[in-house]
């Protein structure tokens, strides 16, 4: 009953109403809009589907007209020549008819005529890479318009081609003596020739120019005596039907096409979803494989359904379709007979329209409406949320605070104004007990809390064996800068030291382990996971190695101590947990992993350098670094050595730690010095190092393997030697 008491004066009952008006204003205006969107969508559709069988109606009516006037143009056949010897190249008057219909009827490739002797006439367009047919690497002569071909069996020079200007000058000519061509045997003459009527063919692949096309035959007859010559035929590439096709088009993504019961396509108004490759040829296009998706859909569903006409959706938009089975072609021949034909009546035409090209100012008068409403909701809210807000606001302002305080986020403040009682007391307590936390924070590392409480770790004794990159620092020669330097100016000094070194670490996603003295030990993978971590240690290394170098230009011309820092690291497992008792604990790594660490960073002093990391380390980002080899060492207290290197630079990711060509050619020869000492080839290692003295200047290193070398080529290793020195100082 208290805490009821308690909660009642914070205006929970005054929320509860807001939400409670806003649940029914919601409530009512999504009811209202929903069914005005549903009813007006369905009229919407149905709009979409009367204009969509509108240009269906008119596509077909186009089509139909094309088709109609090429039936009528293939019953010219026997108005051109009534014998099969006016079949022939000097023929200007057939020739020149066969010209005309390619002129005037851009729908027409090729005009073919052939008789039952054998034969054959035709003449098409030349394209603009047209080539010569007995060499196909050869174009045709420049200005080409006309290609005429004569194939006569009964005659020496069985095939003729003849090139021609638009203004009929022959060009050239070329000869096929071997061809094998004969019309006789082709479906557009045979079935012609069979059923002595206009014949339809399907649509193929030209093996000469491999295009897809259909073509139209009408048989030729000696009107004298009524006999059978030939026929006269036309090629219909498919590609002019798809012109035709996206003329008709309405917006981007719609889709007209014509295809056959057989499921090939005939004709698409984007001609590049049509074209079907296989081992690098073209092949007549089937739905089934088509890259049109939706056209595959909507045919599926209208082979179903009976209605020729229907929405559907693909990929979240709503398709509308509208299918018709090609109607009859009817047309008058030249001796006035009307020709009806039906070849055509196993072709089906599709259209498939976005709904949004039909209902698109419909949807934008209902956005304008729904915007319009949500306006006016909008204001009633402000209106409901300004009574409540002098209450919600703080209350909000509260839980802000606390929760940055659960992150450990001592950053700023607030400043809460309520006369409500018991706000005012919460927010007393809050800023009480931020204050005394940010007092106390000061002893513990913030980073470190922040990864802890984001990891959702319990805080508690015990650690866990877990694979960990180790860091240690330590400034070289500190002990006499201590001497000569006052103890009050030496506490700011290597306070900025650390807070740079802090920072880097940081950076690059490490945890500071603790401060000693005027070292830093860092580790990397605890408390959170780095699948880098080896790589962000190495960045962080030389990172703090080139800003160090700056900052102590900038120290040394102030009269302040320059802090050379050395760095030791090593990759391995450790112990990693909070330590210590019930009273105080500490988030820290332990074992041999972290010793050897300490060991090589006081290596450096030995070995003359500024980073030295261990064969684990290397090992990993081996491809990403630039390192030398130093030595294969035993540290203090070990007896089993490791090789050890000193790092130089990073390949990738970071230009202020890609190392120079002089660094590059400096590792580069010190490793291939370092290969011959480790072989036992003393004289070609000395000559290798003197080398990088010569190169480079002076390098201790060098310097040390040189007298290495010297005193083993006295003193030969024994046999089983293994190349491993014993650091007898940490």
């Amino acid at each position: 009953m208290l805490l009821n008491k308690k909660i009642l004066p914070r205006c929970s009952l005054q929320g509860y109403l807001i939400i409670g008006f806003l649940f029914l204003s919601l409530v009512t205006f999504v009811t209202i809009f929903s069914y005005s969107y549903i009813e007006n969508d369905k009229a919407n559709i149905s709009l979409g589907e009367s204009f969509i069988k509108l240009i269906r109606t008119r596509i077909i009516d186009r089509l139909e007209n094309k088709f109609s006037h090429i039936q009528f143009l293939s019953g010219l056949g026997d108005q051109l020549y009534n014998s099969e010897k006016e079949v022939n190249l000097d023929n200007i008057v057939l020739i020149g008819g066969m010209r005309e219909i390619l002129r005037n009827n851009p729908i027409i490739k090729a005009v073919i005529t052939g008789t039952k002797s054998g034969k054959l006439l035709q003449v098409r367009r030349v394209e603009t890479n047209d080539c010569y047919r007995s060499n196909s690497e050869k174009k045709l002569p420049s200005g080409s318009f006309f290609a005429i071909r004569y194939i006569d069996h009964t005659s020496k020079d069985k095939e003729v081609w003849a090139y021609e200007s638009q203004e009929k000058k022959i060009l050239d000519k070329e000869f096929i003596a071997d061809s094998n061509y004969d019309h006789r045997k082709q479906s557009w003459y045979k079935d012609c020739e069979e059923n002595h009527t206009i014949n339809w063919s399907d649509v193929y692949l030209s093996n000469s120019f491999q295009k897809l096309g259909i073509t139209v035959s009408n048989v030729v007859y000696n009107s004298r005596i009524n006999d059978f010559i030939g026929v006269f035929s036309f090629n219909i590439e498919t590609s002019s039907l798809s012109d035709i096709l996206n003329e008709e088009k309405v917006g981007v993504d719609s889709s007209i096409f014509i295809t056959s019961k057989k499921g090939e396509i005939i004709a698409h108004s984007d001609s590049s979803k049509i074209v079907d490759m296989k081992n690098g040829k073209v092949e007549v296009p089937l739905v089934y494989n088509a890259k049109d998706h939706k056209m595959k859909l909507a045919l599926e569903i209208f082979e179903k359904n009976d209605s020729d006409t229907f929405s559907f959706e693909y990929d979240e938009t709503l398709y509308i379709a509208a299918f018709s089975v090609f109607p009859n072609i009817v047309s008058d021949s030249t001796n006035g007979k009307t020709i009806t034909v039906n070849d055509l009546d196993n072709w089906r035409i599709g259209i498939i329209i976005p709904a949004d090209e039909f209902v698109g100012k419909m949807k934008d008068i209902q956005k304008k409406i729904l915007l319009i409403s949500m306006v006016f909701l909008l204001l009633s809210l402000c209106i409901v949320i300004f009574f409540a807000r002098s209450i919600s606001k703080p209350i909000m302002l509260l839980a802000e605070e606390a929760n940055r305080i659960k992150n450990f986020d001592l950053t700023g403040t607030v400043e809460i104004t309520s006369n409500v009682k018991e706000i005012k007391i919460l927010n007393e307590a809050i800023v009480s007990m931020k204050n005394n936390i940010k007092s106390f924070s000061k002893f513990i590392p913030k980073v470190l809390v922040g990864k802890l409480l984001k990891s959702n770790l319990e805080i508690r004794i015990g650690g866990k064996i877990k694979r960990t990159t180790l860091f240690f620092t330590d400034i070289v020669g500190f002990t006499t800068i201590c001497e000569e330097y006052p103890a009050d100016k030496l506490s700011e000094h290597l306070s900025d030291y650390f807070e740079e070194v802090t920072n880097i670490i940081f950076k690059y996603n490490g945890t500071i382990d603790k401060y000693i003295g005027d070292a830093v030990m860092a580790f990397w993978g605890a408390p959170e996971k780095d699948k880098n971590q080896s790589l962000n240690a190495c960045k962080a290394a030389l990172a703090i190695q080139k800003r160090l170098n700056d900052l102590n230009s900038q120290w040394d011309a102030q009269g302040k101590p320059v802090l050379n820092t050395r760095i030791g690291m090593h990759v391995g497992n450790a112990i990693v947990g909070t330590m210590g008792s019930s009273d105080r604990i500490n988030y820290t790594a332990l074992g041999d992993a972290v010793n050897l660490a300490a060991r090589l960073e006081g290596a450096n002093k030995f070995y003359h350098t500024s980073i030295i990391i261990s064969e684990s380390i290397f090992k990993e980002i081996e491809d990403s670094c630039l390192a030398r080899p130093l030595d294969i060492v035993a540290v203090k207290g070990k007896n089993e050595g490791i090789e050890i290197y000193e790092l130089v630079g990073i390949n990738k990711d970071e230009p202020s730690l890609l190392p120079s060509k002089n660094q590059i050619g400096f590792c580069t020869l010190f490793s291939k010095g370092y290969k011959f000492y480790k072989e036992r080839r003393w004289d070609e290692a000395i000559e290798i190092f003197r080398e990088i003295h010569q190169k480079f200047g002076e390098d201790y290193t060098a310097h040390m393997y040189i007298n290495r070398c010297k005193d083993f080529k006295k003193n030969p290793p024994p046999p089983d030697w293994n190349g491993i020195f014993v650091l007898k100082e940490k």
